[in-house]
């Protein structure tokens, strides 16, 4: 498979992950409604995310709900052109990228879901898209140190 291939394969693959996992919570949970996936660790929980990251809000306007997003996305495609392997990783970066996007486009909100904590003490809510994201730069920051 020519190299080409990768960064799309990879970015769809994550996209798609990312969508049906969120479809499949729309589906079976109603909002704020919690199911115990491991014990109260892990739970998913269904939240609508409107104008933030991680809990924070940046505010309704279309340049943090857009704008910088795209922006991101156009960052990570030139960082993708110039790199001559770790296509997998921009992958994530992508795919999680286009996946938090695309919610905030066509139902203008994001589905987060997963909920990790030991009792009061929780992190945010998040979703996979987010997870790829996370994941994406903390092995793109340990690639390039590497370079």
């Amino acid at each position: 498979m020519r190299k080409g291939f990768l960064l799309p394969l990879f970015t769809i693959f994550f996209f798609a992950i990312d969508q049906v996992s969120k479809f499949l919570v729309r589906s079976y949970l109603k909002e704020f409604e919690e199911v115990k996936v491991i014990g109260d660790f892990v739970r998913f929980r269904l939240i609508y995310n409107y104008y933030g990251v991680f809990g924070f809000s940046f505010g309704e306007g279309i340049i943090f709900r857009y704008l910088l997003p795209f922006a991101a996305i156009i960052f990570v495609l030139i960082m993708a052109a110039k790199a001559k392997s770790q296509f997998f990783v921009y992958g994530l970066l992508l795919g999680g990228a286009f996946g938090n996007i695309f919610d905030r486009i066509f139902f203008g909100r994001v589905t987060d879901f997963i909920d990790i904590g030991i009792g009061r003490w929780r992190w945010y809510t998040f979703n996979l898209a987010d997870a790829f994201l996370v994941i994406g730069i903390i092995l793109v920051s340990f690639l390039r140190r590497r370079e």
